[in-house]
């Protein structure tokens, strides 16, 4: 059997990538959270920064994608879709960092 390539295996996870009807009111949404995490990260700790500044990012891409009619509840798998949109290779490595970062912080209490 061939090895499936991330997409490809994000595509067949049942919380997965799923194309669905494009969807501005949650594109909206999603980017108007994103907007309110950026002014939040002003008012919190270190740590919460951290966890503010992922999903700040990950709001705005998945904006985006609801926008396109793309859904995905994997993170991995989001963040692998940059790849397809005209994210440069050091936003993509950015947003993957800023995802250990926060699992580091919110699981692991490292700072």
């Amino acid at each position: 059997m061939n090895r499936l390539s991330k997409l490809e295996w994000c595509c067949i996870q049942k919380e997965g990538i799923q194309l669905i009807e494009p969807n501005e009111r949650l594109a909206k949404d999603y980017i108007n959270n994103a907007d309110s995490d950026i002014l939040d990260m002003k008012k919190v700790s270190k740590k919460w920064k951290n966890i503010v500044a992922y999903y700040a990012c990950y709001n705005a891409f998945y904006s985006i994608l609801q926008k396109t009619g793309i859904k995905c509840e994997i993170h991995s798998c989001t963040i692998e879709l940059t790849k397809l949109f005209a994210l440069s290779k050091n936003q993509q490595e950015f947003f993957k960092d800023l995802k250990s970062c926060r699992i580091n912080v919110q699981y692991y209490l490292r700072t």
